[in-house]
C-alpha cells in the first residue's frame, strides 16, 4: 500500500489533521484552511505520482502552466484594479479560454478566484496590522470602497471585519 511519507517533518499528515481540526472545529474561515491544507495533499500526492500522470496527457498540463501563470499573476497584483483581461494575458490567452481553464482545473471563475483571495488577504491584514483601519486595508487589498469590502467580507467569514478581528485577537 502507499503510505504517506514524513521525510522527518509530518507535514503531509499535518496537514490533514489541520484541515480536519478547521472543519471540526468550525473555526471562522475554516473552509479556507481545508481547502489550504487538502491543496497541499493533492500537490503532494501529484508530485508523487506526475510520472505515471504527465503519460500522454499534454492538455492537463497545459491548462497546469496556465493556471499557475494565472494564480501568480493574481497573487502578485491582487492589489491593484485587475479586470479578467489582465488575468488572461498572463497566461497569453484570451478571456474566454482563461474562464475555461480556470473552470476545468478550480471549478471558479478568475474573479471569484481574486475575489476569495482579496478577502483572505484582508482577514490576515486585520490581524497582522491591528493598527490600520477597516478603509486602509480595503484599499490594500484591491477594494474599491470599504463597504463593499465590510460586505464580501462578511458573505464569505459570516462576520464583519471588525468582529473577525476582535474574536482573533482578544488575547492581546
Amino acid at each position: 500500500g502507499y503510505m504517506l511519507k514524513t521525510n522527518g517533518n509530518k507535514t503531509e499528515l499535518d496537514n490533514f489533521i489541520n484541515a480536519f481540526e478547521a472543519l471540526a472545529y468550525d473555526t471562522p474561515g475554516f473552509e479556507f484552511v481545508v481547502r489550504e491544507n487538502l491543496s497541499k495533499i493533492c500537490y503532494f500526492l501529484y508530485l508523487q505520482f506526475r510520472n505515471e500522470i504527465s503519460s500522454g496527457e499534454t492538455g492537463l498540463n497545459q491548462d497546469n502552466i496556465r493556471i499557475r501563470k494565472m494564480i501568480d499573476y493574481i497573487h502578485n497584483n491582487y492589489s491593484d484594479n485587475i479586470v479578467l483581461s489582465d488575468i488572461a494575458r498572463s497566461a497569453d490567452i484570451g478571456e474566454r479560454e482563461s474562464l475555461r481553464c480556470f473552470q476545468r482545473t478550480i471549478q471558479i471563475s478568475p474573479m471569484q478566484y481574486l475575489l476569495k483571495y482579496r478577502i483572505m488577504q484582508g482577514a490576515d491584514f486585520l490581524l497582522k496590522n491591528p493598527s490600520k483601519s477597516i478603509s486602509e486595508i480595503a484599499g490594500l487589498c484591491g477594494f474599491d470602497s470599504p463597504s463593499n469590502f465590510s460586505k464580501m467580507f462578511k458573505r464569505f467569514y459570516n462576520c464583519s471585519p471588525r468582529e473577525y478581528k476582535s474574536l482573533h485577537t482578544h488575547g492581546e
